[in-house]
């Protein structure tokens, strides 16, 4: 982290946090939605199974299970076709009796994995203005210290450093980049102060989404898995 370690540097230790969580969110987010998309297939094959295991003679019943069980399977899978047509918002969706894994994928990312898009741009940025200030801090220190060891030389000269053009160069120098110094940190202290209240909003709105969509979604695909349970308790 330059001059400063994360466990002495608030602001550090604020953007090395916030760097490695998006990281692992992305991680987490990527890994999510394949798993979502296994489950997806693997219901079609389930479904598949079940049809190729009941071939033949078999009790109506149990054979009304199965037909019941697929069909439901690929109007789970088939949803986003037909609820596509003239039923484009979140709320409607989410108010229909099928929410396919396909719309479920697409809100999921334009809801929860996009609200990581606006946290990481002003990471960014605040990863510039770290290593801005941080390289102003250096030059700062290194006149500073040229300049006290400047004085210390003329002290032992029995020379008025004030009288020594060499100092009165450093010194100037020095002020200049203390001034720059300070207007870097003010920029730094800005910017992390918006990347904290970003985070906040972000993990706040990303889990509230996750939160609506998600239930929606998997209440469906349990809806599905007792479809064929359903069916044989009301005799199909």
């Amino acid at each position: 982290m330059g001059a400063h370690s994360a466990t002495t540097d608030p602001q550090a230790a604020l953007l090395q946090r916030v760097e490695e969580g998006l990281k692992a969110f992305n991680e987490a987010n990527k890994n999510y939605i394949a798993a979502v998309r296994k489950v997806d297939s693997a219901l079609e094959e389930m479904a598949v199974a079940f049809r190729q295991l009941s071939y033949g003679e078999m009790p109506p019943d149990l054979r009304g299970a199965v037909d019941t069980f697929g069909s439901t399977v690929a109007l789970h899978r088939g949803a986003a076709a037909a609820t596509g047509k003239g039923r484009n918002s979140l709320s409607d969706r989410l108010d229909g009796k099928e929410y396919a894994m396909v719309q479920y994928v697409d809100d999921f990312v334009r809801n929860v994995d996009s609200l990581g898009d606006s946290l990481k741009s002003l990471t960014k940025l605040t990863r510039v203005k770290h290593e801005e200030q941080e390289k102003v801090d250096k030059k700062y220190n290194e006149a500073r210290a040229k300049t006290e060891k400047i004085a210390a030389a003329d002290v032992k000269k029995n020379r008025n450093s004030a009288e020594n053009p060499d100092y009165v160069k450093h010194v100037s120098k020095r002020d200049t980049l203390r001034k720059e110094l300070t207007k870097k940190e003010e920029e730094l202290t800005k910017v992390c102060r918006e990347l904290q209240e970003r985070r906040v909003e972000a993990i706040g709105k990303a889990l509230s989404a996750m939160g609506e969509l998600s239930s929606r979604y998997w209440s469906g695909v349990a809806q599905v898995m007792r479809s064929a349970e359903a069916a044989q308790i009301h005799g199909v």
